[in-house]
């Protein structure tokens, strides 16, 4: 299999070509700093790509929106009794947060109760952030390995 270089013009191409192998120690390095390194990568990458557009509109209209906040979130956080899913954490309370654990029925999550129970479930702020930050470290595992 041929190895693609891609086109040396697009920085942004570069960047994602070269630096998972500039994440290959030469040396042993602290598995904290190589986390640490991978999630700055991560954050600055995701910035850049056209997934960012669709972000910002999740972020600014869909979650402000009067399905989010009158139907979905609320029944959410009923079902799951206004607790953390987290298996071990015990918050509660109207200030956790309601996770997508896909996008594929976005919009659509009350439908089909199936799609409901398959697409949201109810975090805490921190279990939320793990969450997100596992997901993009999973991504980057593949890419890097």
């Amino acid at each position: 299999m041929k190895h693609h270089k891609p086109n040396p013009l697009s920085p942004l191409a570069w960047i994602k070509y070269w630096f998972p192998m500039a994440l290959r120690p030469t040396k042993p390095v602290d598995p904290g700093i190589r986390a640490n390194r991978l999630r700055k990568f991560w954050y600055w990458y995701r910035s850049k790509t056209y997934n960012s557009r669709h972000r910002a509109w999740y972020r600014n209209t869909y979650l402000k929106s009067y399905h989010w906040r009158s139907e979905v979130r609320p029944a959410a956080l009923k079902r799951d009794h206004y607790m953390c899913q987290h298996k071990g954490c015990r918050e509660y309370g109207e200030s956790l947060d309601v996770h997508h654990k896909t996008y594929t029925y976005l919009g659509r999550e009350m439908e089909r109760p199936e799609w409901f129970a398959r697409s949201v479930t109810t975090l805490c702020r921190e279990h939320h952030r793990l969450e997100h930050e596992e997901k993009a470290m999973n991504f980057l595992r593949l890419r890097v390995s």
